[in-house]
C-alpha cells in the first residue's frame, strides 16, 4: 500500500524513562513493550492513520487529515493512561504532531517536515502531545470532544533556525499540567535521522531484518528464517557486515574456502547463493536481499535492516547525547542499542579465519558502547546500581583502564575508598604482569583524587563525570612496536607528529622468551632504553609509556597490547618483512591487529623536500593513507601533495576526478588543502616525486595477503631517498572513506584544532 502523499500530518511518539523501566522490569519489559505498541497501533488505525514505522519503543504514524491525528494522539494517551501496567510502572509516552507536503518516493518521506514532526516530539514530557502551529491552525475549529488547545509559547527546535510556536493538546480525563518545553534535544525519537529511517521504510516491503549481533539469520515479516548451510550463513554475513559494498566472487570464494578453494568453487558459489536467495527473498524473481552487481553480489538492504546497523545509529547518537551533557537521553539510547546483542557477534562464524577480524571489531564495539552508558549512568548518579556490574565486567576486562577507572569511581562514590584504591592496585599489577606497561596518566590522576578526597569526584549535579574519568574516554594511542635497538628512534621520530597532534605514544617491545637466557635482565635493559625515549617525549612535551615484556607468542601479545590500550595506530619497522620480504611480528600485526597498521622504510638522510606526498589510487588503504598523512601535514605545518596517475589506469582520462573529491573531502573535514599532482603510471611517477618529499604514505595493495607489497611498491620502498611509510587500513573505519561505518574508531581529523 502506497504511503500518502500530499498534505498529510506525521505523529512521533516514544516512552519517557525506558532505560529505567527496562532495568525495573527486565524480562517483563518486552511485554510492557507489546502492551504499548498494541495500544498505539489501535488508536492508529483506528482514525485512519497508517504506521509508518517502529523503532524500540518508538513511533512513526502518517495521517492524510490534521483532525484525525489529534483524535489518535489523544485517545492513545487516553488508553495508555487507563491500561493496568505492571504494579509499580508509570508509562508514560511523548508526542509530536506536525502538518506538511513532504516528497513521497514510493515507501519512502523525505522533506523537512517529517524532521519538524520529531524534534517537537523530542520537546514533549511523558504523557504530552505537542503540536506545531500548523497542525494547531487546522484543527483548532474543528477539535474533537473532550479536547482543548493550549497555547504554550516558541521553542528552538534542534537544527532549525525559527523557533517553533507550540500547542499542548488538552485531553479531558488525564494530565494537562507539564513543565515547560525541555530544551532542545540533540536528536528526535529516531535518533535524529528520520530521513534516513523514512528511506528505509523503501525497503520495508520485504521485511527483511538481517542480525549478525549473535548467531547470524535473518527474520522476515517478523518470523525467523531458517538457513542450514553455513556456507550460506558465511555469504550472507560477509555481505551484511559490508551493507551497500560489491564483493567480488574472488572474495567470497576465499572467504568461503580459504587458501585451497575446490575447482568447482565459483560454481559452488553460485548455487549456495540460489538456495541463499530461495531462503530469504520475499519474491525470487525481483531479489532484493542478495542482488548479482559484477563483478560478484551486493547486499540490496539498507544498513538499518541489519541489527548491526541498527545498533551504530543508536550508539552514535548515544554518544552524541552524552557529549551534548544529555546523559538520560544517552543512557537511553545506548541502552536500547545494547539490547540488540544476542551473545557473541556473528557467533557460529566467529572463529572462521574470514571472520576473525569482524568478531573482534564487533566485540569491542559492544564494550565501548557499554563503557559510553556506564558514563552516562555515572553523570545520572547511579553508582550505587553499578558497582555490581562493573565489578562483573572488570572481571572479564581486567586489562580495560577505562572500565577499570568507571569501577574506582563507583565505589568511591558508594563511599568504598579502601576498595576504590585496591582496584587501581589490581589494576596497575595486571597491567605490569600481562602487558608489561604501567596504568596511564589518567588513571593515576584518578587514584591521586580518590586518595585526596577530591571533592571533583563527588556525585554531579550538572550530568558530567569527572575529568580523569572522561579522559580516559578520550585518550588516543600510537603504539610505536620496536623489534631492535637501532629502529626505536626513528620510529619515536615517525610517531612525533601524531604526538604532537594530541595522541600518547606507547613504546612496545617483546622479547621471545628464551629459557637459557636471563629475561628478566634483558627485560630491563630495553626498558631502561625505552624510559630514555619516553623521557626525551616528556622534555618535548609528549605522553608517553613504555611497555617492555617477554612472551612465548611476541606478535599475539603485541596485538593484545594494541586492543587493551585501544590503539588506533600501530607503527613498525618494515624494513625487513617488505624489502627482503621475510616474514615476522611486522606480518602478524598485519594480519590480526585491528587498528591501521603503518610500517616504516626509514632513511639515515632523511627526504630532502618538505611535503608529505600520497600516491593515490582511492582504494580503502589509500584512503587510511590519507588521514595519516593529513595528520602528519596538519602537525608539522608541511604541505600535502596527492599523486595520481596521469592514463587510462585511473579508471579514467586520467585520475584527476578521484583527487579532486579525495580532496574536497579532506577539505570539509580538516580544513587542509592538498595539491593534486597527476604522475606517470608505476614506480617511476612515484619516485619522480623524490625531489619534493620528505616523508611518504602509500596505502596497501588490497591484495597485499596474497601478493605483499607488490613489485611497483616494492620499487618505491627500494629506491626513494625519502622515509616511507605503508599503511594498512584496519577494521576499525577511518572518516575519510566514503563507503565508511557510521562508527568512527580511526582518526578523528575535525576533532583537533590545527
Amino acid at each position: 500500500m502506497e504511503l500518502p502523499s500530499g498534505t498529510v500530518t506525521f505523529v512521533f511518539s516514544d516512552i519517557e524513562g525506558s532505560t529505567a523501566l527496562l532495568r525495573q522490569l527486565r524480562d517483563g519489559y518486552t511485554s510492557l513493550l507489546r502492551d504499548h505498541a498494541r495500544l498505539l497501533a489501535a488508536a492508529i488505525d483506528r482514525h485512519d492513520g497508517r504506521l509508518v514505522d517502529t523503532q524500540g519503543d518508538a513511533v512513526f504514524a502518517v495521517f492524510r487529515r490534521s483532525r484525525d491525528a489529534v483524535a489518535a494522539a489523544a485517545d492513545a494517551q487516553r488508553e495508555l493512561a487507563a491500561h493496568a501496567w505492571p504494579e509499580g510502572v508509570e508509562l508514560r509516552v511523548r508526542m509530536g504532531l506536525h502538518t506538511g507536503e513532504p516528497v513521497v518516493e514510493g515507501e519512502r518521506y523525505v522533506g523537512l517536515a517529517v524532521h519538524r514532526a520529531a524534534r517537537i516530539c523530542a520537546l514533549a514530557h511523558g504523557g504530552q502531545v505537542l503540536l506545531s502551529a500548523v497542525t494547531a491552525g487546522l484543527v483548532m475549529d474543528d477539535l474533537p470532544g473532550g479536547i482543548d488547545l493550549i497555547d504554550i509559547g516558541s521553542a528552538s527546535l534542534k537544527d532549525f533556525e525559527r523557533e517553533e510556536h507550540l500547542y499542548q493538546l488538552a485531553v479531558d480525563g488525564i494530565e494537562r499540567q507539564f513543565p515547560p518545553p525541555r530544551a532542545a534535544a540533540p536528536q528526535g525519537p529516531f535518533g535524529g535521522d528520520e530521513d534516513l529511517l523514512a528511506a528505509q521504510v523503501s525497503q520495508r516491503d520485504s521485511g527483511v531484518v538481517v542480525r549478525l549481533l549473535g548467531p547470524v539469520d535473518v527474520v522476515r515479516d517478523g518470523q525467523p528464517v531458517t538457513i542450514g548451510a553455513a556456507k550460506q550463513r558465511m555469504i550472507l554475513a560477509m555481505l551484511a557486515l559490508r551493507p551497500g559494498q560489491v564483493l567480488s566472487s574472488d572474495l567470497l570464494v576465499d572467504a568461503i574456502w580459504g587458501e585451497r578453494p575446490p575447482a568447482t568453487a565459483t560454481k559452488a558459489l553460485q548455487v549456495y547463493v540460489s538456495e541463499l536467495r530461495g531462503r530469504v527473498e520475499p519474491d525470487r524473481s525481483t531479489p532484493t536481499v542478495v542482488i548479482s552487481h559484477a563483478p560478484g553480489y551486493r547486499l540490496g538492504l539498507d544498513a538499518g535492516q541489519t541489527d548491526l546497523g541498527q545498533f551504530e545509529r543508536l550508539w552514535e547518537h548515544g554518544r552524541a547525547a552524552l557529549e551534548a551533557a544529555e546523559p538520560g537521553e544517552a543512557s537511553r539510547l545506548l541502552a536500547e542499542a545494547a539490547a540488540l546483542w544476542r551473545g557473541r557477534p556473528l557467533a557460529e562464524l566467529a572463529y572462521e579465519p574470514a571472520f576473525e577480524a569482524d568478531a573482534a571489531r564487533l566485540e569491542e564495539m559492544q564494550l565501548a558502547c557499554q563503557e559510553d552508558r556506564v558514563d552516562a549512568e555515572l553523570a545520572l548518579r547511579r553508582h550505587a546500581s553499578l558497582a555490581a556490574e562493573l565489578e562483573s565486567l572488570t572481571r572479564e576486562h581486567p586489562l580495560r583502564e577505562r572500565l577499570r577507572a568507571q569501577q574506582m569511581l563507583a565505589l568511591y562514590r558508594c563511599g568504598r575508598q579502601a576498595d576504590a584504591l585496591a582496584v587501581f592496585q589490581d589494576t596497575r599489577e595486571a597491567l605490569v604482569e600481562q602487558l608489561g606497561i604501567d596504568p596511564s596518566h589518567a588513571l593515576v590522576q584518578l587514584e591521586r583524587q580518590i586518595l585526596q578526597q577530591d571533592p571533583a569526584l563527588d556525585a554531579p549535579s550538572a550530568g558530567a563525570v569527572p575529568a580523569t574519568v572522561e579522559a580516559l574516554a578520550q585518550e588516543r594511542v600510537v603504539l610505536v612496536v620496536s623489534q631492535a635497538s637501532r629502529d626505536v628512534e626513528p620510529l619515536v621520530d615517525a610517531a612525533a607528529p601524531l604526538a604532537r597532534s594530541g595522541f600518547d605514544i606507547v613504546l612496545g617491545r617483546a622479547l621471545l622468551r628464551a629459557p637459557e637466557r636471563d629475561m628478566q635482565q634483558r627485560v630491563g635493559e630495553l626498558t631502561r632504553r625505552l624510559a630514555e625515549h619516553r623521557d626525551r617525549l616528556a622534555d618535548e612535551g609528549t605522553a608517553a609509556r613504555v611497555a617492555a615484556f617477554t612472551s612465548a607468542d611476541p606478535s599475539a601479545d603485541l596485538v593484545k597490547l594494541a586492543v587493551h590500550q585501544d590503539a588506533e595506530l600501530i607503527i613498525i619497522d618494515g624494513t625487513d618483512a617488505l624489502v627482503e620480504g621475510r616474514t615476522g611480528v611486522a606480518n602478524q600485526l598485519l594480519d590480526d591487529a585491528p587498528c591501521d597498521v603503518a610500517l616504516h622504510v626509514g632513511r639515515a638522510d632523511g627526504g630532502g623536500g618538505e611535503a608529505v606526498v600520497v600516491p593515490f589510487g582511492g582504494n580503502e588503504h589509500d584512503w587510511a593513507a590519507l588521514e595519516l598523512a593529513a595528520l602528519i601535514s596538519r602537525a608539522d605545518g608541511v604541505p600535502l601533495v596527492i599523486a595520481g596517475t596521469a592514463g587510462e589506469d585511473a579508471g579514467g582520462p586520467d585520475a584527476s576526478r578521484l583527487l579532486a573529491s579525495a580532496s574536497l573531502i579532506l577539505q570539509r573535514i580538516s580544513g587542509i588543502v592538498a595539491e593534486p599532482v597527476l604522475i606517470a603510471p608505476g614506480a617511476d611517477g612515484v619516485v619522480g616525486l623524490a625531489a619534493r618529499a620528505r616523508l611518504f604514505v602509500i596505502g596497501l595493495s588490497p591484495r597485499y595477503r596474497e601478493s605483499g607489497l607488490g613489485e611497483t611498491r616494492t620499487q618505491i620502498a627500494e629506491r626513494v631517498a625519502a622515509p616511507a611509510l605503508f599503511v594498512r587500513r584496519g577494521s576499525r573505519p577511518g572518516v575519510l572513506a566514503p563507503a565508511r561505518s557510521l562508527t568512527r574508531f580511526s582518526w578523528s581529523l575535525s576533532s583537533r584544532p590545527g
